[in-house]
C-alpha cells in the first residue's frame, strides 16, 4: 500500500497582498498601515470571514433538518 503524505496547511498571511481582491480594505490600507492597525485589521477581517461561513454553515444546516423534519411529518 502507498503511504499517505501528510501535508501541512500554511496558515501564514501575506500582508502585502491581503485583500487585493476587496477594493475597500484595499482603499483603508494606507491608513491602517500609517496608524500601525493593518496586521490587527487583517486578523479581524479573517476572524469575521470565518465567523460568517460558520453562520452560513448553520443555517443550511438548519435549513436541512426542517426540510427533513416536515417530510416525514408528511408521512
Amino acid at each position: 500500500m502507498a503511504k499517505r503524505i501528510k501535508r501541512r496547511v500554511d496558515n501564514s498571511i501575506c500582508l502585502e497582498t491581503y485583500g487585493a481582491d476587496d477594493p475597500l480594505l484595499m482603499l483603508l490600507k494606507p491608513l491602517y498601515e500609517s496608524k500601525g492597525i493593518w496586521a490587527e485589521m487583517v486578523e479581524r477581517d479573517i476572524e469575521i470571514k470565518r465567523e460568517l461561513r460558520e453562520k452560513n454553515l448553520n443555517r443550511k444546516r438548519r435549513y436541512i433538518f426542517i426540510c427533513i423534519f416536515f417530510l416525514r411529518l408528511r408521512k
